[in-house]
């Protein structure tokens, strides 16, 4: 799977940091992005889809909101993995997820929320802690039914994104 691979890379290097990433360059895969960027956005609105860096990027583009992701390093401290931002004007607010990699605990990955300094453990159904913690990060006093319903939002403004805009889909 290349995004277990990227984020691997991105917890050793800037490789993600670094990915091509023009959404003005003439040189796009045309009809196949388009088909990938349908597919993937049907389906990240099902709940049982897990996101990735790359759902991330798009939502903060289309958010206008900067993402820090942060993954624990050798010394199990805190270290950044990932800086998205938007870059078309200040970003409105600034989320900082934690990144924890595949393991016996999370088969998928996991994401946690950082909220004034403290981590905020998301617990979610199936496999939605990415917005979940996104939506928490976003909204940090609303009450669990209303970031459940933020988090199938961002699903489906991601979806509807990558419906529109079919080059915001890096693979």
């Amino acid at each position: 799977d290349r995004t277990e691979e990227k984020l691997k890379a991105g917890q050793n290097n800037l490789y993600i940091a670094h990915m091509p990433r023009d959404r003005n360059s003439k040189h796009k895969l045309g009809v196949e992005s388009g088909k990938q960027s349908q597919s993937h956005a049907e389906k990240i609105r099902n709940p049982t889809t897990a996101g990735t860096i790359l759902d991330i990027r798009v939502l903060s583009e289309t958010m206008g909101i900067k993402v820090v992701v942060l993954t624990q390093d050798s010394q199990g401290k805190l270290a950044k993995m990932q800086e998205l931002n938007h870059n078309t004007k200040p970003a409105s607010q600034t989320v900082t997820l934690i990144y924890r990699p595949k393991s016996e605990q999370y088969p998928d990955g996991h994401y946690d929320v950082r909220i004034n300094n403290q981590t905020v453990t998301v617990t979610s159904e199936g496999k939605s802690c990415l917005f979940h913690a996104l939506a928490r990060g976003m909204k940090p006093e609303a009450g669990d039914e209303e970031i459940r319903s933020e988090a199938e939002r961002l699903r489906s403004v991601e979806a509807n994104t990558l419906l529109k805009h079919p080059d915001r889909k890096s693979t």
